[in-house]
């Protein structure tokens, strides 16, 4: 996945973040573990996880996307 790749750069994580690309990929690992899409999804985070900034990004959406589910039980 091209995504992975460009957040090796410490640029190319800033860019991905402030484009708005972390919550789409935490949405995406709501597909399961059998989902290719989840696996790259996975795959990217991991990579632009290695920003403290993006660290806190990802967390507030997987808080987000959590939240959501529980409120729909």
């Amino acid at each position: 996945m091209a995504m992975a790749d460009f957040g090796t750069h410490p640029e190319g994580r800033e860019m991905l973040r402030r484009e708005g690309a972390i919550r789409p990929l935490v949405l995406l690992l709501g597909e399961g573990i059998e989902s290719p899409a989840a696996e790259q999804a996975a795959k990217a985070l991991m990579t632009l996880s290695a920003s403290d900034i993006n660290k806190v990004c990802i967390c507030m959406s997987v808080f987000i996307l959590m939240y959501s589910f529980r409120s729909n039980f």
